[in-house]
């Protein structure tokens, strides 16, 4: 128990010192959205680069 307090303190701090979670719900909102949208845009872009957005995957057009 005592770690699980100290570990959720030490989140709790590093949330407050990085300002990025407030007590603003709406702002919180907005910047989980926007966490949301930059992962999904560095999935799409991965994919992209890897090939893997093509409608066939690459060992499929490789071995035929």
């Amino acid at each position: 128990m005592r770690t699980f307090i100290l570990v959720a303190l030490l989140a709790v701090c590093c949330l407050g010192l990085a300002g990025c979670f407030t007590y603003d719900e709406e702002h919180n909102r907005r910047i989980l959205k926007d966490w949301e949208t930059d992962i999904r845009l560095m999935h799409q872009d991965i994919d992209f680069i890897l090939g893997f957005d093509d409608d066939r995957s690459m060992l499929e057009s490789y071995y035929r």
